[in-house]
């Protein structure tokens, strides 16, 4: 299972594979939305999720051979 790197607006790192997993196993308590930016041209894209007052940005690892 992929883990992500979710780093919170405070710097806070955890290591989660989902949002619920993340909820769970960090004790981050509240509602869960998503959270969105603009870009220049075209829609607005997920990078995260907003967790009771945790502003959560997601992270995947990228691997490219050497």
């Amino acid at each position: 299972m992929k883990n992500y790197l979710w780093v919170d607006q405070y710097g806070n790192h955890f290591y989660a594979p989902s949002q619920y997993a993340l909820k769970t196993q960090h004790r981050i308590s509240g509602k869960v939305s998503p959270m969105y930016v603009d870009r220049v041209k075209g829609p607005p894209i997920k990078i995260g999720v907003v967790i009771g007052h945790h502003w959560l940005t997601q992270y995947a690892r990228v691997e490219r051979p050497a």
